[in-house]
């Protein structure tokens, strides 16, 4: 369970992933050794699993490209898929989902031909039944 701390830290570093611990402790209303120890047991947790960077071209508006639902052959196989998803780096999110499909997977915007190949390799991959791929064409909220 995340605790409200967390959640603020968590918050603030969504809008600058860059900001001083020193500035973040103020901000939270801790020290700066308990916010400091707090942000390494998240990376430790994976709660925070990266830091990234917005581009020119590439904001905030434009970062989802593709949104890929995932059918496994096998539920209980996910932790395999999963592992391997993680080791794309286009891939900047994925929920577990009920309904027709097992996982909902989001990759950042890139190009043509780099997107054919992650979607080859996602669907490729031995534990995965089908996908289905949704182009994000701009964002509304």
């Amino acid at each position: 369970m995340t605790s409200t701390i967390d959640e603020h830290i968590l918050a603030e570093l969504r809008q600058d992933a860059r900001i001083p611990i020193t500035t973040l402790a103020e901000r939270v209303g801790r020290s700066r050794t308990a916010v400091q120890a707090r942000v390494n047991r998240m990376e430790q947790d994976q709660r925070i699993l990266r830091y990234t960077i917005d581009e020119p071209g590439f904001t905030k508006d434009s970062d989802v490209g593709a949104i890929v639902q995932i059918s496994l052959k096998v539920r209980n196989q996910s932790e395999e898929l999963l592992s391997r998803l993680r080791a794309i780096p286009q891939v900047i999110g994925c929920y577990g989902v009920a309904g027709g499909f097992d996982f909902l997977l989001i990759l950042s915007r890139m190009e043509n031909a780099e997107l054919k190949h992650r979607l080859e390799e996602i669907y490729s991959m031995d534990v995965v039944r089908n996908t289905e791929t949704v182009l994000a064409l701009y964002r509304e909220f």
